[in-house]
């Protein structure tokens, strides 16, 4: 009452003794029969049953995107392939090409940073960075990579993606209290996503340029 809340029922959403969440079942009156809160329980299993796999298959989503990604990145003979993979299945629709984006935090205290931690927090706090098929993010040690799907160098969604990162990465930074410098670079655009390696290059020479 001290909340100004209604009364209500809590049903933990449990996989194996894993907690996955709650129901919560607001009952102003306290109405609720026994046998219809066993109705409740038995379809809050059912429920993890389905998180539990949604999950799974999340994690391997992931996985996979980041494995395709790294690949992506290098030389490989299978960077081509990669690439491919990532069309097909819809992670990056880029039928006007495409820019990479380094973004990277140089600190003056070394190590009492977690850069990985400031830029994954960073892009969680982007949601535009977030849409798929726009943007492929991968996070690295010291530095994060965008593959954004762009007309152009110029291209002002490009541009607007990349100062939400900014921006996101340096309140990650005040928050941490670390003094730490955050260099952007743009390598330049390419016309197909099997291409992302040279313009990954050319944004990391930038960033070391800068």
């Amino acid at each position: 009452p001290e909340l100004h809340m209604l009364p209500r029922i809590c049903i933990p959403v449990l996989h194996k003794d894993m907690l996955l969440g709650h129901l919560w079942f607001v009952d102003a009156d306290e109405s609720m029969a026994a046998a219809e809160i066993e109705v409740c329980v038995s379809e809050a299993s059912g429920l993890a049953a389905r998180l539990h796999r949604e999950s799974i298959a999340h994690l391997f989503s992931a996985t996979r995107l980041t494995d395709a990604l790294q690949i992506l990145l290098t030389d490989s003979p299978m960077a081509a392939d990669a690439a491919r993979g990532l069309v097909d299945d819809g992670d990056i629709c880029a039928p006007d090409g495409i820019v990479a984006v380094v973004v990277q935090v140089v600190s003056s205290q070394p190590g009492l940073v977690d850069v990985e931690d400031c830029l994954n927090q960073a892009l969680a706090d982007s949601p535009r960075l977030l849409r798929r098929g726009e943007v492929l993010p991968l996070v690295r040690r010291d530095h994060c990579v965008l593959i954004v799907a762009a007309a152009g160098d110029d291209d002002a969604d490009l541009r607007g993606k990349v100062e939400s990162l900014r921006e996101s990465a340096r309140a990650q930074l005040a928050a941490s209290a670390s003094a730490g410098t955050l260099m952007v670079g743009l390598g330049g655009h390419r016309a197909r996503v099997a291409e992302a390696v040279e313009s990954y290059r050319a944004a990391r020479m930038a960033v070391d340029a800068a």
